[in-house]
């Protein structure tokens, strides 16, 4: 088995723009794993301005500070990569934002650009913490929360894993059929992929919603208008809706 990556990525990282090159061949003799750099000659392009995308989205998150609330920390990354194995070629392209945001003494953590705004608003707002009998947890927030809660999940199909093998759909138990490869530099690893809880129950949307987390067992929450910090209740989930969201 022989595997070759090729990849070029653009990352701004509060205010410094980082470019970044890679190519490599890894190869698995007799159980012995072996990783060396390979020849730069087909790395394929980032997407014409890319550098210029991520600068974009960075000033707009940098607008979204207000009053006492800051942007401790933005990273946003735009790749491409090539991936070779077996004869099976494929490319993937990434997108992904990090953001902190702070107003002492919380600091709420956001995964997707077009939520900064009205998370740092929320959190401009915010008058302290509450707890209430139910919280809606946003899909974008549930995404960070899968692997702590106990719920019935379900592997999707779509793309290829780590040896270019396709993703199925299938039921999440037992052992993971697919391998992630984090690198062309360590061995691949077995995980789920895809995966998004199984929808059950019923999806009340007037209950106060979580917009951000705090930390896996708080959220910044907006309820009628206002804004709290609220615990999370991870041990009881009685709904998950058709979009991912949780009913805790």
């Amino acid at each position: 088995m022989i595997y070759r990556k090729w990849g070029r990525s653009v990352r701004w990282e509060n205010g410094t723009i980082v470019r970044v090159e890679e190519a490599g061949e890894a190869r698995e003799e007799n159980g012995v794993f072996f990783a060396a750099p390979i020849d730069h000659g087909v790395i394929p392009s980032v997407s014409e301005g890319s550098p210029a995308h991520v600068v974009a989205v960075a000033e707009g998150i940098l607008r979204c500070a207000q009053d006492d609330t800051r942007v401790e920390r933005a990273i946003i990354t735009d790749g491409i990569a090539l991936h070779e194995c077996d004869g099976v070629r494929w490319h993937e392209e990434t997108r992904r934002v990090h953001v902190a945001l702070t107003r002492k003494p919380w600091r709420v953590l956001v995964d997707d650009a077009e939520e900064v705004a009205r998370v740092a608003s929320a959190l401009a707002r915010c008058e302290g913490v509450r707890d209430f009998d139910h919280i809606l947890v946003a899909p974008h927030v549930a995404k960070q929360l899968i692997d702590h809660v106990r719920v019935d999940r379900e592997q999707t199909a779509g793309g290829l894993d780590g040896y270019g093998r396709p993703i199925e759909q299938r039921r999440v138990e037992g052992e993971p059929p697919n391998f992630y490869r984090p690198s062309y530099r360590v061995r691949p690893v077995r995980r789920w992929l895809n995966v998004r809880a199984l929808p059950f129950g019923t999806i009340d949307l007037s209950t106060p919603l979580a917009i951000a987390l705090v930390d896996p067992a708080t959220a910044l929450v907006e309820h009628d208008g206002r804004a709290f910090v609220a615990p999370l209740r991870l041990d009881r989930v009685t709904a998950v809706g058709e979009h991912g969201e949780l009913l805790l």
